[in-house]
């Protein structure tokens, strides 16, 4: 009797277990959706200027330091740069860009454009 009372107790333990541990995998699976990062990548989408804020953001160009959306020196790189950012404003999807960078969206890093 004590016997399936332990056995009882151990498999329900490992159960719970199993459960917290597959709640855990789900939750880090999932990316947190902050609303102005939906709404800007969602812009930048539409635009199709996603490939733009790609180069921009990969690349770490100095304007964007230069425009204080952050803080540092970037790297100069006119060839990579100049074209990204120019096609940016001329779509007027430089502030989503800022939204993405200056908010750290978690998509930035789902895409593999920064490094955590």
């Amino acid at each position: 009797m004590k016997r399936l009372a332990f056995k009882k107790a151990a498999l329900l333990s490992l159960m719970a277990f199993g459960l917290l541990f597959a709640q855990a995998g789900a939750v880090q699976a999932k990316m947190p959706m902050i609303p102005q990062c939906v709404a800007a990548w969602n812009a930048l989408g539409k635009a199709k200027m996603l490939g733009a804020a790609k180069q921009v953001i990969t690349t770490d160009c100095a304007i964007m330091y230069k425009s204080k959306w952050l803080v540092g020196k970037g790297v100069v790189n006119q060839k990579a740069c100049a074209p990204a950012w120019n096609a940016l404003g001329k779509a007027k999807m430089l502030a989503a860009t800022r939204e993405l960078i200056t908010r750290n969206c978690p998509v930035l890093y789902k895409q593999k454009w920064l490094k955590p």
